[in-house]
């Protein structure tokens, strides 16, 4: 299943765990509200007009209204329309089982941080992005997919499902 990001929605985790003051930020922008089950994050809404169809644009927008001090990606929408919410860690399966040298300079030279190895699937690790005010998700995800040594990555989500009877 493929994921694109949201023009307008989305998913802020502040580094403090707080949001004393994301609606005064975002007034400009649109709204916010909670994600439903976490307490640990909200989701913006742009309700305002944007200018640009360039989904990374909005998303600089509201980090910039937002401030470096929270981290913000994109809604990530599957092909149904269903919501997924970045957790902020991206998952990596390697062709090949990486050693720890080998881990660390991947991580470096794609500006992100080791996690954790997969303790079950030696050729799978989780990062994060080193610089998350300047890195947006979609476009990391997507060149981590380019390189030789992955064989598949996704940004890790939490996702909200609907019960049908």
């Amino acid at each position: 299943m493929s994921h694109k990001p949201s023009p307008r929605r989305f998913v802020v985790r502040p580094a403090k765990g707080e949001f004393p003051d994301l609606e005064q930020r975002v007034a400009a922008l649109g709204s916010v509200r909670p994600l439903k089950g976490s307490t640990e994050a909200a989701v913006v809404e742009i309700e305002v007009e944007i200018q640009s169809a360039d989904h990374k644009e909005t998303w600089e927008s509201v980090r910039d209204a937002l401030g470096a001090q929270h981290d913000v990606a994109p809604v990530l929408l599957d092909d149904e329309g269903g919501e997924h919410y970045p957790t902020g860690t991206i998952g990596v399966r390697f062709e090949k089982v990486p050693d720890e040298d080998e881990l660390d300079r991947f991580a470096v030279e794609h500006g992100l941080k080791v996690r954790a190895r997969n303790k079950y699937v030696a050729a799978q690790a989780d990062f994060e992005i080193a610089n998350r005010e300047s890195s947006y998700l979609p476009e990391v995800v997507e060149k981590l997919m380019s390189s030789e040594k992955v064989r598949t990555a996704w940004a890790a989500t939490e996702s909200l499902y609907r019960r049908c009877d």
